[in-house]
């Protein structure tokens, strides 16, 4: 099927530079120290989301709202969309979640906090961000309005930006909570509150947002799983042992004309796994 081998977003691991890529197959990617977890269970159809919880796990859901749980995760109870579900984002306690439809409808599952919704505003919706503190949340239209509820404070735009082609399928918080970045599908992107304007490169495809630890860069995802660095952030290395074929021999066969840091990163990943392969070879041997 189209966008399949689509990449839809990345949840933050437990640990330093670390994490997972869900594809929209229901492939999950592994990168820096996360543990391997995933794919998506048989059955479970095309993946719409991806959001990790505070002690080591993540959640993938479906347009249709149903949610497979990784790692220490756990499903909750909570209503079900009444649309295509687009979104999901992490409680304080990592016991419960928010799922975010097409329509701006937010449905609070286990112990996660209603503040609002922005139904009835101007859509499609795309995505759900948590603040820092998880007492509050963003909710990102299409069009480039930025809904914030509980703690989350809108900082713009204003007035409306994006619409078709030039839509806004992705944003991300800095560190503080204190502004967020957005970007549309062509790789614009917008920053607002104290998200510094950073020299980008438009990058088509995008489909999220990685932002760093120290509010100075980002990592953008492409939805062909490659990764590109603006400011100053840390390379995120893929396990290219739980990459889909398909991705593997496409980044690989891209060396010459992706980033510094994708290429970087796989072959440092790859170089691993054979050393790795080698030494359990020779020992076994001995």
């Amino acid at each position: 099927a189209a966008g399949v081998r689509t990449a839809v977003g990345f949840a933050t691991g437990p640990g330093k530079n670390s994490g997972w890529v869900a594809y929209r197959s229901g492939a999950v990617v592994t990168y820096g120290a996360a543990p391997r977890l995933g794919p998506a269970p048989a059955g479970f159809g095309l993946v719409a989301g991806i959001a990790s919880m505070p002690t080591g796990g993540f959640w993938l859901v479906n347009a249709s709202g149903q949610v497979a749980a990784f790692g220490h995760a756990r499903t909750h109870a909570g209503p079900m969309p009444l649309t295509t579900t687009v979104g999901i984002a992490s409680s304080a306690t990592g016991r419960g979640y928010l799922l975010l439809d097409a329509v701006g409808n937010v449905y609070p599952h286990g112990d996660a906090t209603f503040y609002g919704e922005p139904s009835g505003a101007p859509g499609p919706f795309k995505e759900i961000v948590a603040t820092p503190n998880h007492k509050g949340y963003w909710a990102l239209s299409g069009t480039g309005h930025v809904y914030g509820f509980g703690d989350a404070h809108s900082y713009g735009p204003q007035v409306a930006q994006g619409a078709g082609a030039h839509a806004f399928v992705a944003m991300a918080s800095t560190p503080d909570g204190h502004g967020y970045w957005e970007a549309t599908a062509a790789g614009v992107v917008r920053s607002y509150g104290d998200a510094p304007k950073l020299e980008t490169k438009v990058a088509p495809g995008l489909v999220a947002i990685i932002p760093s630890a120290r509010r100075d860069g980002y990592t953008e995802l492409a939805d062909n799983g490659h990764m590109h660095r603006f400011g100053r952030t840390t390379a995120l290395i893929a396990d290219v042992m739980t990459a889909p074929q398909s991705s593997k021999l496409s980044l690989l066969r891209r060396s010459h004309h992706t980033s510094t840091t994708t290429t970087t990163a796989v072959r440092s990943a790859t170089t691993t796994a054979v050393r790795s392969a080698t030494t359990t070879a020779v020992r076994s041997a001995t």
